[in-house]
């Protein structure tokens, strides 16, 4: 079961979260023709409310704000969710580790 846990933070998780938040949501909240926005288009409001809505998503609240921040940046620095969803399997096989090493299960 560890195992599938490790492998679904690591491979799909990533994916499937940064094609929603960043891919998805940051743009149709600029515009419900969403896929007429070019990826990596900055307002101040889809940037807010999908960092929220992101943080509240997760079990520390704001630990996954600061996430969401990040990954938000990367996509309009770089305009790629390919580096989002790397950054995101960067930073949950980091968790993961520190979760198997240490024990502290309620990270996960």
């Amino acid at each position: 079961m560890t195992a599938f846990r490790f492998g679904g933070a690591v491979f799909v998780v990533p994916l499937m979260e940064e094609i929603f938040w960043r891919s998805f949501l940051l743009r149709y909240l600029v515009d419900t023709d969403f896929e007429s926005i070019p990826i990596g288009s900055f307002t101040w409001s889809s940037f807010i409310i999908s960092t929220v809505l992101f943080g509240l998503e997760h079990h520390f609240f704001v630990a996954g704000m600061i996430a969401g921040v990040i990954y938000s940046l990367i996509v309009y620095k770089t305009r790629s969710i390919v580096q989002c969803v790397l950054a995101h399997a960067i930073t949950n096989l980091a968790l993961a580790c520190y979760v198997l090493y240490t024990g502290k299960w309620y990270f996960w």
